[in-house]
């Protein structure tokens, strides 16, 4: 009996190490788990807020379109008129800027030059604003007369009027439509 009772004393104390082992083991498994969980969470939180900064600045760019779009079929721009400022809606300021920044859309013919305006519109909901370029020419295609919208919209503005720009920052996003009226000049 003695040497049984020995025998499992000593069986005892050789597994002693296994436990801490297996519960090591545990410890590190759990942790890599909730590091996976916390690190997908953040890249998931990172493209939903890409994605509505993205979002903002497609509304921004689809509003001044359709403002750039209602003041060509206004008459308050066109290559005979031009006034310094276009409103529409909850779009404010639309001041007149004259610098060629933008190029001249391919769909038109350089010959004669076509005469472009760019108009910095803000949003005054939030704080989002786009750039509207209107350019009338003559169509490449078919030598009619032709106006292009160009509408770049951003989520995230500085300034006022003229001196109205994106925030030069790695969150700004800005995305752009382009409509091209035939037989409107």
């Amino acid at each position: 009996m003695k040497d049984s009772l020995k025998n499992i004393i000593s069986a005892a104390k050789a597994n002693k190490g296994y436990t801490l082992l297996f519960s090591v083991l545990v410890a590190v498994l759990v942790l890599g788990v909730a590091v996976f969980i916390v690190g997908f969470a953040e890249k998931q939180y990172i493209l939903a807020s890409t994605a509505r900064e993205s979002m903002y600045a497609i509304y921004a760019a689809d509003g001044a379109l359709e403002c750039g779009a209602a003041a060509v079929l206004d008459g308050q721009v066109s290559s005979t008129t031009q006034n310094d400022s276009i409103h529409c809606g909850n779009y404010g300021g639309g001041s007149h800027q004259t610098n060629d920044l933008y190029p001249i859309p391919t769909s038109l013919s350089s010959n004669p030059q076509p005469v472009s305006w760019t108009y910095n519109m803000i949003s005054l909901d939030n704080n989002e604003c786009a750039r509207i370029v209107i350019t009338t020419g003559l169509s490449l295609a078919d030598n009619s007369p032709t106006t292009v919208i160009d509408s770049y919209g951003y989520n995230d503005c500085v300034g006022s009027g003229p001196q109205l720009t994106y925030n030069a920052v790695p969150t700004t996003v800005e995305r752009a439509f382009e409509l091209t009226y035939h037989g409107i000049w």
